[in-house]
């Protein structure tokens, strides 16, 4: 039986007019840049002394759309952002300019990858596209009926996983040929994440369960399923030590699981905590034993975990 996990402290951040969706953070992980459907990218600055004490941001961008997608850009210090229009944005965060910005032609935009200098995008309007550092398209492939609703590149395996409306996972190469197809979830499938030492998937999905997948040579071997939460699964993701994963839920919690076990370790939940008082749309892990979470309520929440 895996050692049961404590929290530490929550540090709730306010500032956002409306739910927020995605979050990003800097190379050294010292600054974090949360957006959503209020139109605005806040700062935060981690490395403040006083900042778990009193968590304050500063508005980097205002936009006019609500925003869905987000990563930054060591290699420059740009900031990305998709729009609900399906506007493609970069941001010099040192200067505090925009450097360029685009209309894919495609509906909104759900998540960006940035992979060896070109732009990956998955679009909701079944479109997984490709674009180059200034914003030229390359390729579009449509892979869904629907919607794609996440997107996350494999660095050990060289290849994305795209997941869909559909209810399927959609591996592709880095030149958009589609490698295989599998119908992951009957429902919508909002999110995925790969370990790299097991070589498994995880999914979750608007079933609200969470599958487990373990994959080599692109042959499905074996799956699992857990019946994780009351409503959608929006989001899962291995903690960086890769011994735990975490998942976000529509039923406004937050869950922890043993990545080997699969037990469930700890929920995080209002009232008990100081926790999301509605959808959970996004998780973020800052360290292994720090968990970023956003939600509709409008707040973003840092827990720290204790494993005991």
């Amino acid at each position: 039986m895996a050692s049961p996990l404590n929290l530490g402290n929550i540090t709730k951040l306010e500032g956002h007019k409306n739910a927020v969706y995605s979050m990003s953070l800097d190379a050294q992980k010292l600054l974090l840049y949360t957006c959503g459907a209020d139109g605005f990218v806040a700062k935060w600055d981690l490395s403040k002394n006083d900042f778990f004490q009193e968590p304050n941001a500063t508005l980097f961008i205002k936009w006019p759309h609500a925003i869905w997608a987000s990563t930054f850009i060591p290699l420059n210090n740009y900031l990305c952002i998709g729009d609900m229009n399906g506007n493609l944005s970069l941001f010099d965060t040192l200067n505090n300019t925009q450097v360029a910005s685009v209309n894919t032609l495609h509906k909104g935009i759900f998540a960006i990858n940035f992979v060896e200098n070109k732009f990956y995008l998955a679009s909701q309007d079944g479109f997984v596209s490709s674009w180059s550092a200034d914003l030229q398209c390359i390729k579009n492939i449509k892979i869904s009926k629907g919607s794609v609703r996440s997107l996350k590149y494999l660095d050990s395996l060289s290849y994305f996983v795209a997941t869909t409306s559909d209810g399927t996972m959609v591996l592709l190469d880095k030149d958009l040929h589609v490698l295989q197809t599998i119908q992951a979830h009957t429902q919508t499938v909002f999110g995925v994440d790969f370990n790299p030492y097991t070589n498994q998937f995880i999914t979750g999905g608007k079933d609200a369960q969470i599958k487990v997948w373990s994959i080599v040579d692109f042959i499905l071997l074996e799956e699992k399923n857990i019946p994780a939460h009351l409503l959608h699964v929006h989001a899962v993701a291995y903690s960086p030590c890769f011994k735990f994963f975490a998942s976000a839920s529509m039923d406004k919690s937050v869950k922890i699981w043993n990545a080997q076990s699969l037990e469930l370790l700890k929920v995080i939940e209002s009232p008990k905590f100081n926790a999301h008082t509605n959808c959970v749309n996004s998780i973020l892990w800052l360290q292994s034993n720090q968990l970023l979470s956003c939600s509709d309520d409008r707040t973003i929440v840092l827990s720290e975990i204790i494993n005991n």
